[in-house]
């Protein structure tokens, strides 16, 4: 077996999960490779990039539902399943909290997991194409007018929108700012995408959900300034008559999952922590 490791710094700020993860590796004999901004930490080891492929079982990730995120297109282009250890104050994505990670690494080399497929959606603007797993968001500039805006699903006129943003979810994403925009929340296993305006000028806007099948396009008004955010990045920015295609990827993620960690189960846990309101550090 071999396994990358993915670390996010701003939450393994001593590195102690991590190195608590790379001795248990070590002690079962598995082979495994740092992400590049290790390498200012650990001496001697083999390190990889994310601009370039990688062959390996595993991707290891210490760190929240950002730091998946943040390796997610990687992976699902290099179709190498994500295994998260949460260090995050939600973690929808990620499976096993550090003190578990014995057990954790024990499950993967002997089997005992299966992988989840999550769907990405996909966005073309001018013939360039970006990829996301939770959402793409059309946001309007931050010292512009509303977003102004016309939808439609395969070549169907929804209806125009005035509003700060749209945002079209996979179902993996329904827990993220779709839902804080009053959007639904959809199990993994339906195949939808979730259509959310956000703080919309009126009163008979809804949330839409549509099959995954189904082509989606978001046309500009001509005075329209506004941005592609995609998974929370800011991708392009949209001039005015701007036309965002949008449909479901060719390419998927995979998520390693093991026994007794059901999504509804999850779901139950992180909404009442959620519900604390707490500040994330």
């Amino acid at each position: 077996m071999k396994a990358g490791v993915f670390t996010n710094l701003h939450k393994d700020k001593d590195l102690s999960v991590t190195k608590a993860l790379l001795s248990c590796l070590d002690k079962r004999g598995v082979f495994y490779c740092l992400e590049s901004d290790l390498k200012q930490y650990f001496d001697g080891k083999e390190y990889f990039s994310l601009n370039k492929p990688l062959d390996v079982d595993f991707m290891i990730t210490v760190g929240g539902d950002g730091t998946i995120l943040r390796v997610a297109k990687f992976c699902a282009l290099n179709r190498i399943p994500i295994a998260g250890i949460n260090l995050g104050f939600v973690g929808f994505l990620t499976e096993e909290e550090p003190d578990k990670i014995e057990l954790f690494v024990d499950a993967l080399i002997t089997g005992r997991f299966k992988t989840e497929k999550r769907t990405l959606l996909e966005a073309e603007v001018d013939g360039d194409t970006y990829l996301a797993l939770n959402d793409a968001v059309v946001s309007r500039d931050f010292d512009s007018r509303m977003l102004d805006a016309d939808v439609f699903v395969n070549n169907e006129f929804v209806d125009r929108y005035f509003c700060d943003g749209y945002i079209i979810s996979t179902p993996t994403g329904s827990t993220a700012y779709s839902l804080s925009a009053g959007g639904p929340i959809l199990s993994p296993n339906v195949s939808a995408f979730i259509l959310t305006s956000i703080n919309s000028h009126s009163l008979h806007t809804r949330p839409i959900v549509v099959s995954e099948n189904d082509k989606i396009k978001i046309k500009l008004s001509k005075t329209c300034s506004a941005n592609l955010v995609m998974d929370g990045v800011a991708s392009r920015r949209l001039s005015g008559s701007s036309e965002i295609y949008l449909k479901k990827s060719d390419v998927f993620v995979s998520f390693v999952r093991l026994n007794g960690h059901g999504f509804y189960n999850k779901l139950l846990t992180k909404l009442n922590k959620w519900g604390l309101t707490q500040k994330e550090d």
